[in-house]
């Protein structure tokens, strides 16, 4: 599973590149399953992190313009 997030992270930075707002749909995926990982395995900042990369890319995809 971590290979396939990875994957979904790099597809959606190549759209973000490309101004595809859907790539907030992606970061949003694979950032709910780095949290949930990551706090999983006691990683707690890198959790906080992603989590906060998450609360960005819903912020990022509700004001796409």
């Amino acid at each position: 599973m971590p290979w396939i997030m990875s994957l979904l992270g790099v597809t959606a930075t190549v759209l973000n590149a490309n101004q595809i707002v859907w790539c907030f749909a992606l970061y949003i995926v694979t950032n709910i399953y780095w949290t949930w990982h990551n706090a999983n395995i006691k990683e707690y900042a890198q959790a906080s992190l992603c989590f906060i990369y998450l609360l960005i890319s819903v912020w990022g995809f509700n004001n796409w313009r």
